[in-house]
């Protein structure tokens, strides 16, 4: 099988456009670090995990709530000796929600990139868990009659959308210190998700700002004002996050993994990747695997 062949069939194991999962169980399945192409929201509705991320480990108790955007590198792992973990796994597309709107609502703000990399943990109060538990019921529901040849397209869209909404202001009252100015989050949405799709391409500054309609000044103010870090740190970030999930969850060489992360060739890719992580993308591959 080739490199195309491989790739091809690691990206059929992930999520489509949108995936709505109620899962049950004592043990978690993914045992290596991992990111997705979609965000990630998981509602523990009883019992706990954990989520190891690159600078840490994030206790995440039943009530809550945890959102991963695509470069949370990441695994979840049960409590020794913890109970059952009930919870809802979603995932959905940028592209999946982009007829949705609502006045001064962006629904991707919170999965933003941050300077430090983490998921966003929210405690859903004791008031709505019955609310959030039935919404999440009804999508699940939805998605299954999907699976069996049903439309219900629609319905788990509009779903998706009050729970995005629920979330949104949850946030805004929980982590009101990591507020974002709203009238800039659009555009940097718009831009992060340009350059999640097209991280294996040359990414130009002059293109980014000719296609969002923004001057390079202020788009290096603003992206960094948004997101923590300036434009060009997020697209390395960005490539390193993907090489760093193929060396862990494929086989392929290092040189397919520096082509698929956007790098023209081996020796620029292993020098960004040894500058950034203090190992060879060999040593890190035998490290985490």
């Amino acid at each position: 099988m080739n490199g195309e062949q491989k790739y091809m069939q690691y990206r059929e194991k992930l999520p489509g456009e949108i995936s709505v999962r109620h899962k049950i169980t004592k043990e978690l399945e993914q045992k290596r670090f991992h990111v997705h192409t979609q965000m990630e929201i998981v509602f523990i509705k009883s019992g706990s995990m954990n989520c190891q991320y690159e600078n840490g480990i994030l206790h995440i108790p039943g009530g809550s709530i945890v959102l991963f955007n695509t470069m949370n590198l990441h695994y979840n792992f049960s409590d020794p000796d913890g109970d059952v973990c009930d919870r809802y796994v979603v995932y959905f597309s940028a592209g999946y929600i982009s007829g949705l709107t609502a006045m001064g609502v962006n629904f991707l703000e919170r999965f933003l990139p941050g300077a430090d990399n983490c998921p966003i943990l929210i405690t859903v109060p004791q008031k709505d868990l019955e609310y959030v538990s039935t919404l999440l019921d009804r999508m699940s529901e939805y998605y299954r009659q999907v699976s069996k040849g049903q439309d219900r397209r629609l319905h788990i869209q509009f779903l998706l959308g009050e729970y995005l909404l629920f979330v949104h202001e949850l946030c805004q009252e929980q982590l009101r210190g990591l507020r974002i100015p709203q009238k800039y989050s659009h555009v940097i949405s718009r831009i992060c998700n340009y350059i999640d799709s097209h991280y294996e391409e040359e990414i130009r500054i002059d293109e980014l700002c000719r296609l969002f309609y923004i001057g390079r000044t202020q788009l290096y103010q603003l992206f960094r004002q948004v997101s923590g870090m300036a434009v060009g740190e997020y697209i390395v970030e960005f490539r390193l996050t993907k090489a760093k999930n193929f060396l862990i969850n494929t086989d392929w060489s290092v040189e397919i993994i520096s082509q698929r992360s956007g790098y023209d060739n081996i020796s620029s890719f292993s020098r960004a990747f040894k500058g950034k992580t203090g190992l060879s993308p060999l040593q890190y591959r035998k490290k985490y695997t």
